[in-house]
């Protein structure tokens, strides 16, 4: 039986990474600078809600199966309807991970829940709303120590589908960049949201 050119391509690539990275990833920390633009009406790019930004995640505690979570805590808010916003992620994920010297490699998926805790003024009425919300979070996730994507999938505060994006790049002092976007906002009302985090990686 023949066997496929894609198939020992596959192989061979899976092959290669091994032998690049020899050991699997245990510990991921991201600590940032924030700056998120909820895109609501008449927002402003030099108006940004600003914070810090934390990311952590454990590999491997059983096989693949891993928890992580992240915590975007406002420090000042520039925009004139946000008052304060603080956004948390809590997950399981399955990630394959390996680990070489200086770098690393990991891919797969995760799911578990978005916790986002607003004050805000609503653009028609000017009422102030305070509003606390648990929605489900799935993603698929890739990254080297370089590089790296995010897919996610959550919900609005109406229960709307939420698809975000973020890429990931490090530039040549080190410095981690992420950059993302959602296809709505966390509200009524905001059309979608984009966010900035500058800071460093820490892995073993």
């Amino acid at each position: 039986m023949k066997i496929p050119q894609k198939i020992i391509l596959i192989i061979l690539l899976l092959i290669a990474i091994n032998s690049l990275f020899p050991e699997s990833l245990s510990f991921r920390f991201i600590c940032s600078g924030a700056a998120y633009y909820p895109e609501y009406p008449d927002y402003d790019y030099d108006s940004p809600v600003t914070g810090c930004k934390f990311d952590a995640e454990i590999f491997n505690i059983i096989g693949n199966f891993g928890i992580g979570g992240s915590a975007f805590l406002q420090i000042r808010s520039y925009d004139k309807y946000f008052q304060s916003m603080k956004i948390y992620d809590a997950y399981i994920h399955h990630f394959d991970s390996y680990q070489g010297k200086d770098s690393y490699f990991i891919y797969g998926f995760f799911g578990g829940v978005q916790r986002t805790d607003l004050k805000y003024e609503d653009y028609k009425t000017s009422q102030k709303f305070e509003l606390l919300m648990t929605k489900p979070l799935l993603g698929f996730h890739f990254s080297t120590h370089q590089w790296g994507f995010t897919l996610t999938w959550t919900q609005t505060e109406n229960e709307k589908p939420r698809l975000g994006y973020e890429v990931k790049f490090r530039d040549s002092s080190g410095v981690i960049f992420q950059i993302g976007r959602s296809t709505k906002g966390p509200i009524e009302g905001a059309k979608s949201d984009f966010h900035i985090y500058t800071g460093y990686e820490f892995f073993m």
